[in-house]
């Protein structure tokens, strides 16, 4: 009797906890782990060792819409990964020190990158945003020590604390007109970054965001660093406050004429040609990608 009565049980709670027909518990296809919910896929892991991955567009049917947070977490094997243009969210931490990852390529629709999605990605030397975010999360590239160049989309209105913080690399930062917030240390031990451009639509700069780096036990003043931007906006007086040398432009564009100028006298430093050709090319690149967009 007891051992009927304990079946019963355990079938009862069977019935109660298997997943209905809307969701299916965790499957694998390929390596993928995934679920599937609402006839949507998303990737919550792999199993191996993987250097080389490309996500299909669809499991079982149902479009991949999502890496889930965590996901790639310390995959240090993982050198290149293709996400498919149904992703619209990356969890997450999701590909938190993937030590080896120096390729991928952002799907136009992606709109949301979750908390410290890229930190640690050492070998990371570069990444195209999509036009679709709005916000830049909290240490998403911290620590991306070979990232170079930053090129913001026009919809980014918030890069948020720590976001390329530890960036040693980081020679050229391009910030979208519709910014609107820098957060504190965002771009904290960025010794690479010796100019940048601050729009006006920027109307709040946390603390050490721009021009700091790590000194010792303390933190100390960027070397030659120098701020570019509108008379009477927040980035002259985050300038102000911290004693960081600042110069009028309304433009990027007007940035790099005005860095050319001053230099007739002297060879202009080669990291400020650099500086002024990426800030000239991005300007570009923006005005082109508006371009195509109206026809």
């Amino acid at each position: 009797m007891k051992n009927l009565i304990s079946a019963a049980v355990t079938i009862l709670l069977l019935i109660i906890f298997l997943p209905s027909g809307s969701a299916r518990a965790q499957e694998q296809e390929s390596g993928f782990c995934y679920t599937i919910i609402n006839g949507k896929a998303t990737v919550t892991g792999y199993i191996g060792d993987p250097e080389y991955i490309n996500i299909p567009a669809d499991l079982e049917g149902c479009p991949v819409t999502e890496v889930r947070d965590n996901a790639f977490y310390c995959c240090s094997s993982l050198k290149e990964i293709v996400l498919p243009v149904s992703i619209t969210k990356l969890g997450h931490h999701c590909f938190y020190e993937c030590t080896s990852l120096e390729t991928i390529s952002l799907p136009p629709e992606l709109s949301v990158i979750g908390m410290g999605c890229f930190s640690g990605c050492t070998a990371l030397e570069r990444i195209e945003l999509p036009g679709g975010l709005t916000l830049l999360p909290d240490s998403c590239f911290r620590g991306c020590t070979s990232l170079a160049q930053v090129y913001l989309p026009s919809g980014v209105r918030s890069v948020e604390k720590f976001c390329f913080a530890g960036c040693e690399s980081l020679e050229t930062v391009v910030f979208s007109q519709a910014l609107a917030d820098i957060g504190e240390y965002s771009f904290y031990m960025c010794p690479a970054l010796k100019s940048v451009y601050v729009p006006t639509s920027a109307a709040d700069i946390g603390a050490m965001a721009l021009g700091f780096t790590s000194s010792g036990q303390s933190s100390s003043a960027v070397s030659g660093f120098e701020i570019f931007g509108e008379k009477g906006s927040a980035a002259e007086k985050y300038a102000q406050e911290n004693a960081i040398p600042f110069t009028e432009a309304k433009s990027s564009v007007q940035a790099f004429a005005q860095i050319s100028d001053s230099a007739a006298a002297p060879v202009l430093p080669l990291r400020l040609i650099l500086a002024g050709s990426a800030l000239f090319s991005a300007a570009v690149f923006l005005l082109v990608k508006q371009l195509r967009r109206s026809d």
